[in-house]
């Protein structure tokens, strides 16, 4: 639901400014995918400032989410991380399973 409000809110502005060339995009992607969302922090916060900004009532009460990704990394970022320090599966399945089961955000 979150990165949809997010999609919609962007969608309503007519001026994102972002790179309309295909290659660059790709690229941008591939250094998400590979790397992390770290180096495309700037851009992110510039394009949630965009859909704060366009967002609808409801829409508003999704972005914190979006918002604490784009400051804490990706789910798969947070979960390598969690992994690294604690070196147990088992517990991040856990609490995976919890935020899951009860339809919460991991964090």
């Amino acid at each position: 639901m979150a990165v949809t409000a997010f999609v919609l809110a962007l969608l309503r502005s007519s001026n994102l400014n972002v790179d309309e060339d295909h290659d660059a995009l790709l690229s941008m992607t591939e250094e998400a995918i590979v790397h992390g969302t770290q180096k495309l922090r700037p851009e992110l916060e510039r394009l949630y400032t965009i859909a704060f900004a366009h967002a609808t009532d409801d829409e508003k009460h999704y972005l914190p989410l979006i918002k604490k990704r784009i400051e804490k990394g990706s789910l798969a970022e947070i979960l390598i991380r969690r992994y690294s320090y604690k070196k147990s599966m088992s517990s991040l399945l856990q609490h995976l399973e919890y935020c899951l089961r009860e339809n919460v955000p991991y964090s």
